[in-house]
């Protein structure tokens, strides 16, 4: 089963003010859903987790919210989705999830009975990624 995808609104002093759940494939829903946002709220800024996680996700992701950075005049910055991670794992496929090593670099770990724990923390404290491509892990095809 695929982990929901979770966009959340901040305010200024990054705490959160509302979150929503994306139950369907990001290709489906994330357009719905960012409609819906845009017409309750002022975007200022966008934030995304580049990865590690879906790949076809990652993708989407990142094209719908570069052309919505253009198109908004705004800037989009990216964070590892490590950030969401208390375990400090994300779900990858079957038993394996993406985790850091001792050197911070992604590895492919055997991990039985895992459930994914990403959550969007009430206040945002999260470091940038030097640029905002996606973070494959794996080279794309």
């Amino acid at each position: 089963m695929a982990v929901p995808a979770k966009i959340g609104i901040y305010d200024k002093d990054l705490k959160l003010v509302k979150s929503y759940e994306l139950n369907n494939y990001v290709s489906v829903e994330l357009s719905l859903v960012v409609d819906e946002i845009l017409k309750e709220f002022k975007i200022d800024e966008l934030i995304y987790a580049n990865g590690p996680g879906s790949f076809m996700s990652l993708k989407i992701a990142y094209v719908f919210f570069s052309t919505l950075s253009l198109v908004l005049n705004i800037p989009l910055k990216a964070t590892s989705a490590f950030a969401f991670s208390e375990q400090k794992l994300i779900k990858a496929n079957n038993n394996f999830c993406f985790a850091l090593d001792e050197d911070e670099k992604i590895i492919l770990k055997a991990v039985s009975d895992y459930k994914c724990d990403l959550q969007l923390p009430v206040k945002l404290q999260i470091n940038y990624e030097s640029d905002n491509l996606p973070n494959y892990f794996i080279p794309a095809v």
